[in-house]
């Protein structure tokens, strides 16, 4: 039998390891209806729901015509950025509209190539409907030597009832850890297979998941607790979120069997010299007492390098860090590619030593991601009015943003006062948003007609999806009044 070893006291929570995806989403063919026009530009219900209703409202903005005085602001400020703005020029912010757009052209091609092709076995689809009634204890270990795990997949493919015996051998050399599970809860598709739709029983030893090259959960189902359906209202309801959560994993899978078919035969290798200067310069050098290395230090890594050891980098961009498909990337080119599409890191914390092995993914997911926007750029994605709308709600959110900075820093320094520096914001932007209104009076339509339709929950959410480099959904909500009647009529 093959010896599988572990790390003592390594530690690992379930939820963080597993696959997730939320993704933001509208139907292409829900445009909403028209609400208002300012110039060319146009503001629908959907993008008053879309902007009101998936990031925090101030607390000033209590209607929908609050919320419609303030997209309109932003469209006149974009208006005055793009007459006397350099930063449109700039090419960090034409980055990063570009990875912006590049990633809703992913979310294009995987909405139009896998999720609208999934159809559900229903024998399977009912039996997950009845046996989400359980809720699961599982015992788990976590593998992290890749040996170790290359081992358990080649002892299982021999024989698939040695899952048993390595599971035994394994809880003999570490603690166990116990989680409860629910249908809903799982997260990814394998655990879900295993668990609902194949009816795991008490003492069954479930297929491993491998999370990674190096990492493999090992499960046992310990006990489970039946919650019965009451009625048939409740029956139906559950059915149909059933259904949804088996719709969602199983595009998953067929997401990952395309992007699987998308890279076979290619082949990623680093070249050595320039991977390890790489490491020194990137590794973050403040971790925690535990020293472990924490998310968002990963993610600032790269970007805090390229810009305060800028000569440094200069000076080797030119030399190669990776080969693929037999095209070189050079450290310039890895540079050019990141202020698109930042690193993504998919664990929260590690170990620092553990830190060459996740870049080396994250470099992984970055080329993924690059073959990808080549297929979505074929099939002409860019040009999908789904993809421009939400590229030009940052595009002018950034703008608007920028153009309100500038404009108060110029009067400030031309106007100075006594007053709060808040009260004096306050009192320029009023002002300056007359001038506005006045100045565009020509260009501004009003549709009431539907804006009436319009019903916020007043529940504060923020739009995040996981393991994407641009994670909010929506750009934080413009304020620039706090009018509960509209003020552009």
């Amino acid at each position: 039998m093959r010896n599988f070893k572990h790390p003592s006291g390594f530690v690992v929570i379930l939820n963080l390891i597993l696959i997730s995806l939320f993704c933001v989403k509208t139907p292409e063919s829900d445009k909403g209806q028209l609400v208002a026009k300012v110039g060319s530009k146009a503001i629908t219900t959907k993008d008053i729901l879309y902007r009101a209703e998936l990031t925090p409202l101030p607390p000033n903005v209590n209607t929908v015509q609050s919320v419609l005085n303030n997209l309109i602001a932003e469209k006149l400020m974009v208006f005055e950025a793009e007459d006397t703005s350099s930063i449109l020029a700039n090419s960090n912010f034409q980055a990063h509209i570009r990875g912006i757009k590049e990633q809703a052209m992913r979310d294009e091609l995987y909405n139009k190539t896998i999720e609208k092709n999934v159809q559900l076995d229903e024998d399977e689809l009912q039996t997950a409907f009845h046996t989400s009634q359980r809720e699961y204890t599982v015992s788990f270990y976590n593998v992290t030597a890749k040996a170790s795990t290359e081992a358990i997949f080649d002892a299982v493919e021999e024989n698939p009832d040695a899952i048993q015996e390595i599971y035994n051998e394994i809880s003999q050399s570490q603690d166990e850890s116990l989680k409860k599970i629910k249908w809903d809860e799982t997260e990814d598709p394998r655990l879900f297979r295993s668990l609902y739709v194949n009816r795991a029983e008490a003492g069954e030893v479930l297929a491993p998941i491998r999370i990674n090259r190096s990492q493999t959960l090992i499960m046992r189902v310990e006990d489970y607790t039946t919650y019965p359906m009451f009625g048939g209202e409740q029956e139906q309801i559950r059915f149909i979120d059933v259904k949804n959560e088996f719709y969602k994993l199983e595009s998953m899978v067929q997401w990952k069997q395309y992007t699987s078919t998308l890279m076979h035969g290619k082949e990623l290798r680093f070249d050595r010299d320039s991977f390890t200067r790489m490491i020194d310069m990137l590794l973050p050098i403040h971790t925690s007492d535990t020293g472990l290395i924490k998310k968002e230090q990963l993610d600032q890594a790269a970007e805090t390098a390229f810009s305060e050891r800028a000569a440094e980098m200069d000076a080797i961009s030119d030399n190669p860090l990776f080969t693929f498909n037999d095209e070189i990337w050079t450290i310039g080119d890895f540079k050019n590619a990141i202020a698109s599409h930042p690193l993504v890191y998919k664990q929260k914390e590690i170990p620092a030593e553990q830190f060459p092995a996740l870049f080396k993914e994250a470099v992984a997911d970055l080329i993924l991601d690059h073959m990808l926007n080549e297929e979505a750029y074929k099939r002409s994605y860019d040009k999908s009015s789904e993809v421009k709308a939400k590229a030009e709600v940052w595009h002018d959110a950034i703008l608007a943003k920028y153009q309100l900075n500038k404009t108060l820093a110029a009067r400030r320094a031309a106007n100075p006062s006594d007053l709060p520096a808040g009260r004096h914001n306050a009192k320029i932007l009023e002002t300056y948003i007359v001038e506005l209104r006045d100045k565009y009076a020509d260009q501004i339509q009003i549709y009431p007609k539907y804006l009436e339709s319009v019903k916020l929950t007043h529940v504060p959410l923020l739009g995040f999806r996981q393991n994407v480099p641009y994670p909010i959904a929506v750009p934080s909500f413009p304020f620039f009044s706090t009018a509960d009647n509209l003020i552009f009529e």
